[in-house]
């Protein structure tokens, strides 16, 4: 939305915030989400941040009542909030409710961004999960409606994830799926592209995890979907293989022409006659079936781990 006042034009842009609850007297980080917009062709980075209590509106913020704060922007890729702000909330005998003001540059207006309101309490208050908890996750290429073993960089102990449409909010879902260990099992019931809400162990948040995605695709392989052995030479035609979620579940005549993807390494199977009852086993001459017989976490019957 454009506003010309006199000779100054002003862009407000639609922010939201996170952590939604601090601690006053206590510097916390607080990042600005949303998306820089466009004005005469060039894009409004940066600006200035401004939060005031809820019952005054954006005014303190002119008179300079309030202190405004330059965004550090973000230089790291997107997804991921804009930037961040350093917020110490002055000490007050209550707790209070503040609005987050926005002002873009060379602009002459303060604009409430955002309809939620940040609590600042002067007693402890739970973690806030960071943008940046988790570095990385492996693969991030999964196949529609087939259960996929994802792992997680950076995760810990007691904390939670959900993948979520690029169209929706983390606000609005709350993450369920124990990832503790740095790894769980998805399944994806339609095609798109999808990014990972995340919450940290004692936190009662839901934030974006910054600087990658995970897309979903049609049933089929893809090189990017595995990694080469070097054992085997490298050489692996993926137009023979036929995903299946455990290769346990393939028949004598399918298991050559499957495989299952654990960890994002890829393993063939083969029909096992040395087992009773025979069953599609993983083929044992590969060099990584470490990640196969880790720990409670064969991806076929514990009994077929070597």
């Amino acid at each position: 939305m454009e506003r010309t006042y006199g000779t100054s034009t002003c862009v407000e842009l639609p922010y939201r915030f996170s952590p939604k609850t601090i601690r006053s007297n206590t510097e916390n980080t607080v990042y600005v989400w949303g998306k820089w917009q466009n004005f005469e062709g060039q894009a409004q980075v940066g600006g200035k941040v401004c939060f005031a209590q809820e019952v005054t509106g954006c005014t303190p913020c002119y008179s300079s009542l309030r202190e405004a704060f330059d965004i550090d922007v973000a230089n790291g890729p997107m997804p991921g909030p804009l930037g961040k702000i350093a917020y110490r909330p002055v000490a007050a005998s209550h707790a209070r409710n503040e609005i987050l003001c926005y002002q873009a540059p060379d602009s002459c207006q303060w604009v409430r961004q955002t309809d939620k309101v940040l609590q600042v309490l002067n007693e402890p208050v739970p973690a806030a999960t960071s943008p940046a908890t988790v570095s990385s996750i492996w693969p991030t290429l999964a196949t529609v409606n087939v259960l996929t073993s994802i792992t997680f960089a950076g995760a810990a102990e007691g904390d939670k994830a959900i993948f979520v449409s690029k169209d929706t909010t983390c606000d609005s879902v709350r993450p369920d799926k124990d990832v503790g260990f740095g790894e769980a099992h998805f399944s994806f019931p339609q095609l798109g592209v999808f990014l990972l809400c995340y919450r940290s162990a004692g936190a009662h948040d839901s934030v974006l995890q910054s600087g990658f995605n995970l897309t979903v695709k049609t049933p089929g392989v893809t090189k990017s979907m595995i990694r080469p052995f070097e054992g085997s030479g490298g050489s692996l035609d993926c137009s023979t293989l036929r995903l299946v979620p455990h290769c346990s579940m393939a028949n004598a005549g399918s298991c050559q022409a499957s495989y299952i993807i654990h960890r994002g390494i890829g393993f063939r199977c083969r029909w096992n006659e040395e087992i009773k009852p025979a069953a599609c086993d993983v083929e044992k001459i590969n060099t990584a079936s470490a990640d196969i017989c880790a720990a409670a976490k064969c991806p076929g019957s514990p009994s077929l781990c070597w």
